[in-house]
């Protein structure tokens, strides 16, 4: 009884871990529930934390833009949504006015 106790904290203590990295706790729970807590951590420590993917880098310095329907990020120069097939807004450049006094 003992034992399953120290498994049972053990694998909730890998879920908080998972779900602090970005990842689905229920699913790394129920990894180290039938497998092992220490599989558990070893996958916890093999994967990297949720949201580093190249994609969202480059969202950061503008190279991608979001659809306003689905949502996914698409090149800024495509004009039709790889994904969902709607066209995209133009993103039109102003240059600010500037008033001589």
């Amino acid at each position: 009884m003992r034992f399953l106790l120290i498994w049972f904290l053990l694998s909730l203590m890998v879920s908080v871990i998972a779900n602090a990295k970005g990842r689905s706790a229920l699913i790394f729970l129920t990894l180290s529930m039938l497998l092992s807590p220490l599989v558990g951590l070893f996958a916890l420590f093999f994967l990297s934390p949720k949201g580093g993917t190249r994609q969202d880098k480059n969202m950061k310095f503008g190279a991608f833009k979001k659809c306003p329907s689905c949502d996914e990020p698409v090149k800024l120069e495509d004009t039709v949504c790889r994904f969902c097939g709607k066209p995209l807004p133009e993103i039109i450049e102003v240059e600010p006015i500037i008033e001589d006094n």
